[in-house]
């Protein structure tokens, strides 16, 4: 299963409208998004304007190429999607980056949702996208997994300047993520957390000096890896009882 088919079964996306589900029979060529074999397929300019922002690099420069159906569906069902994590049993979950943006609805935050599902999913093939953004297309750039120690996770924070795939070790993302929402839920901001704790004098002086050198020396160490990037992004005040 590649991505766009995971995407289409997992969002339960439906079919495509009449004008653009004209297809092109026995191509015998690749998707030019996720590179399957092809013999019924669509044109990719049926499908992608040439407004579509990153185009040559989503379509890995074939204009004049072609879809497969899945890719089609997966890219005109996929607006505004945000973070997804689909499992191939068909589990499928939309999480918030805000625990607060839960509230009123069923879909769960991935402070929690990163929990939860360790040790129960372990070894089980998945799609993880972290997004900070829901408006930018960048599944195109995901790839499929396995929850365990080397997880592909697409994370995506255009504040931080990120985009790119991360192989997350599951157990020690959450145990850094328990260390960097103790410092969140102590009163240092999300910046302070990723640059430097000591630029923050005000909560230095509430935790103590000797501490707040103990939780630096601590992230120094923390910071150049992927689990830390991902924690930063989904760290929550509170969580931690």
């Amino acid at each position: 299963m590649n991505i766009a088919e995971i995407l289409v079964m997992g969002l339960r996306i439906g079919t495509l409208d009449e004008k653009l589900a004209r297809y092109v029979e026995n191509v015998n060529t690749n998707c030019a998004l996720t590179g399957a074999r092809i013999t019924r397929a669509v044109p990719v300019r049926r499908v992608v304007s040439s407004a579509t922002g990153e185009f040559l690099d989503l379509t890995s420069g074939q204009i004049t190429g072609y879809f497969s159906e899945s890719s089609a569906r997966a890219f005109k069902g996929t607006r505004n999607m945000g973070s997804v994590l689909i499992f191939t049993d068909g589990t499928c979950y939309r999480p918030f980056i805000s625990a607060a943006s839960t509230e009123g609805t069923e879909r769960p935050y991935w402070s929690a949702l990163a929990r939860a599902i360790w040790p129960a999913r372990s070894g089980q093939e998945c799609l993880i996208i972290v997004a900070a953004d829901v408006k930018k297309k960048v599944w195109p750039w995901a790839q499929m997994g396995f929850l365990g120690e080397h997880t592909p996770v697409l994370l995506f924070d255009s504040s931080r300047a990120q985009l790119g795939v991360e192989r997350i070790n599951w157990p020690a993302l959450i145990t850094t993520l328990d260390f960097i929402e103790e410092l969140y839920t102590s009163g240092f901001t999300k910046k302070t957390i990723a640059d430097n704790l000591f630029t923050d004098i005000k909560t230095m002086e509430v935790c103590g000096y000797a501490k707040t050198l103990d939780y630096e020396t601590q992230l120094i160490q923390m910071r150049p890896s992927a689990e830390f990037k991902f924690s930063i992004i989904i760290a929550q005040k509170g969580a931690i009882e």
